[in-house]
C-alpha cells in the first residue's frame, strides 16, 4: 500500500468502510438511547432505589464509553489504511489499527453480564440447590467468554488465523449464551405469569409480563442475530469486515433498551396505577427490590365461605 491515498481495487477496505457507515448509524442509536436512559433515570420518581440508580448510571456511561472508543478506533483504522504505508509501520499498525475492535470484548462482557444479573435476580427465591446449579450453569459460558476475551489481548493472537479463531469463539459463546439467557428469563416470567393467573384469574398483569417477555427477547435477539450473521459470513468470506464494526454497538444497545424501557415504565403502563406497576415490576425483578416476593394468599371471602 502506498503512503499516499490512491484509489484502487481494495475489496477489504471497501467492506471496512461500509461497516464503518453502518457502525456510525448504530453509534447514533447508542448515543440517543444513552441520553434517553440517563434522562429517565434521573427524572421523575424512578422505579429503582438511589443506590441501584447510581449503579445503572455508571453502567450505561461505561457502555457508552466503550461504544465511543470502538467507533473512534474504527475511524482510525480506515484512516491508517488509506493514508499510511502499513508495511513500513509494523509496530504502529497492530496496536492502533487492528481489525478487531479494541473494546468489543468489554461490550460483550457488559451485555452478557447484565443478562446474567437479570437471570440471578429472577431466580433469586428458588431453593439453594437449584440456585447453585443455575450459577454453575451460567458460569460455563461466562468463563469461556472471559478466557477467549483475555486471549485476544495476548501476543499469540497476532497472527490472523489465531485472531479470527479466538474472535469466533468469543462471539459464538456470547451468541449461544444469549439464547440461554432469553430461555431462562422467558421460562421464569411465564411461570410467574401462570401463578398469577391461577391465583387471580386473567388480569392486566398478564399483559405486562407478556410485554416484558417480548422486551427481553428483543434485547437478546439483537445480539444473537448479528452474532449468527458474523459467524456465518466470517468463516468463509470477507463479509465479517462489514458486521464486526457493528457488533460492539449492538452489545451496548441491547442492555440500554432494557434500562430505558424499564426506567420509563413504557413496558407496563397500561391501566395500572403507579403503585400497582411498581409492585408488579418488583415481583419480577425489574423494580426497586429486584427480587421475587412471595405470592399473596388468595383473597378471603367476606362472607366466610
Amino acid at each position: 500500500m502506498s503512503s499516499a491515498f490512491a484509489p484502487g481495487e481494495n475489496t477489504i477496505l471497501k467492506l471496512k468502510t461500509l461497516g464503518l457507515v453502518f457502525a456510525a448509524t448504530a453509534y447514533g442509536a447508542v448515543v440517543s438511547l444513552y441520553a434517553s436512559s440517563f434522562a429517565a433515570l434521573i427524572g421523575r420518581k424512578p422505579l429503582y432505589s438511589k443506590r441501584k440508580q447510581r449503579y445503572l448510571l455508571v453502567y450505561i456511561t461505561f457502555m457508552l464509553l466503550m461504544s465511543t472508543v470502538t467507533f473512534v478506533q474504527n475511524i482510525y483504522t480506515i484512516v491508517i489504511e488509506l493514508f499510511q504505508d502499513v508495511d513500513h509501520h509494523p509496530s504502529i499498525y497492530p496496536v492502533l489499527a487492528q481489525n478487531i475492535p479494541w473494546f468489543l470484548t468489554f461490550t460483550i462482557w457488559g451485555a452478557d453480564g447484565f443478562m446474567v444479573w437479570r437471570c440471578l435476580v429472577l431466580y433469586n427465591n428458588i431453593p439453594k440447590t437449584g440456585r447453585f446449579l443455575l450459577i454453575g450453569f451460567l458460569l460455563v459460558p461466562s468463563v469461556l467468554s472471559l478466557v477467549s476475551g483475555v486471549f485476544l489481548f495476548t501476543p499469540m493472537t497476532r497472527t490472523r488465523v489465531v485472531q479470527t479463531g479466538t474472535l469466533l469463539i468469543l462471539i459464538s459463546t456470547s451468541t449461544a449464551a444469549n439464547v440461554v439467557f432469553a430461555g431462562l428469563i422467558v421460562f421464569r416470567l411465564l411461570s410467574h405469569q401462570k401463578s398469577i393467573r391461577e391465583l387471580l384469574g386473567r388480569t392486566n398483569q398478564g399483559s405486562i409480563y407478556t410485554r416484558i417477555i417480548v422486551m427481553c427477547i428483543e434485547s437478546c435477539a439483537s445480539i444473537v442475530l448479528f452474532g449468527v450473521v458474523y459467524i456465518t459470513v466470517a468463516a468463509k468470506t470477507h463479509g465479517g469486515f462489514v458486521v464486526l464494526p457493528i457488533l460492539p454497538h449492538i452489545c451496548v444497545i441491547s442492555p440500554l433498551l432494557i434500562v430505558y424501557r424499564v426506567a420509563k415504565g413504557r413496558e407496563a403502563t397500561v391501566t395500572l396505577e403507579t403503585s400497582e406497576l411498581a409492585n408488579d415490576l418488583r415481583n419480577i425483578g425489574l423494580g426497586e427490590d429486584l427480587r421475587f416476593n412471595t405470592l399473596p394468599s388468595p383473597p378471603i371471602n367476606p362472607a366466610g365461605v
